[in-house]
């Protein structure tokens, strides 16, 4: 859900305005609309999914006097993952069992603790304990829409090592490098702690999604999941490679 629609009543007719944001000190608001109802209905745009937000309501009277609500908050709805694999794993709640490879060496840790915190939308925690690892794998998504545009969110935790540098890769995504001597510890900040690398990306004539993982510079890629989310289901955020389209 990227839209929201926020109405209210008035016992005076008075002017309608919402701030909002993600926490109470709002940081963005609705056009003024001078009109002076009773009924008052105001859109929120450009929200992202499964956030959330917090609002308050200004309205203005006939008589020049501002009127301003208390505090409330709702929850957008979830982007709907389209595809979702658990890599090296079997099926956790949208993350199908492992499938699409081609190459390496599936493993499961086991019931090793893993740090979600500060992550948007993470995978469920069993998902960041299977990885597949090897010299050279790939995954490719199929049956898409050709032309279609997705973001592809890698997952990513690292068990073994616990340095910065002990393990560097490259991923690319349908033949673009997308990430180059990737260490999953220097993103994430520490061992058994989740990070996501997302990017968008275009399906290609015939349908397809490929994520192409090799060795860097350091030891072997490892990844441990892998979803696709249609486009238009994400804002897009800050910083994005665009691949393909």
């Amino acid at each position: 859900t990227s839209s929201a629609v926020i109405t209210w009543t008035t016992n005076r007719s008075s002017s309608s305005q919402v701030e909002y944001g993600t926490t109470t000190s709002y940081g963005s608001t609705t056009s003024l609309d001078s009109t002076l109802v009773v009924n008052h209905s105001q859109t929120l745009t450009s929200l992202n999914p499964g956030t959330t937000y917090n609002y308050r309501i200004r309205s203005i009277d006939a008589g020049g006097t501002s009127h301003v609500s208390g505090n409330f908050t709702f929850t957008t709805t979830a982007a709907q993952t389209l595809l979702a694999v658990n890599v090296g794993g079997g099926q956790v709640a949208q993350f199908g069992a492992d499938a699409g490879f081609s190459g390496g060496q599936a493993e499961n840790w086991g019931q090793v603790p893993i740090d979600l915190t500060g992550i948007t939308n993470p995978a469920p925690e069993s998902v960041y304990q299977s990885e597949r690892w090897g010299t050279s794998f790939s995954y490719t998504f199929s049956n898409l829409t050709a032309g279609a545009a997705y973001y592809v969110r890698l997952h990513f935790s690292e068990h073994n090592w616990t340095n910065v540098g002990q393990r560097r890769f490259h991923v690319a995504i349908n033949g673009v490098r997308v990430l180059t001597d990737f260490d999953i510890l220097a993103s994430a900040g520490k061992q058994d702690k989740a990070c996501i690398q997302q990017f968008r990306s275009v399906a290609s004539n015939g349908g397809q999604i490929v994520i192409q993982y090799s060795q860097g510079s350091v030891d072997l890629p490892s990844t441990n999941g892998i979803e696709l989310v249609p486009a238009s289901q994400v804002n897009p955020p800050v910083s994005e490679i665009n691949v393909g389209g």
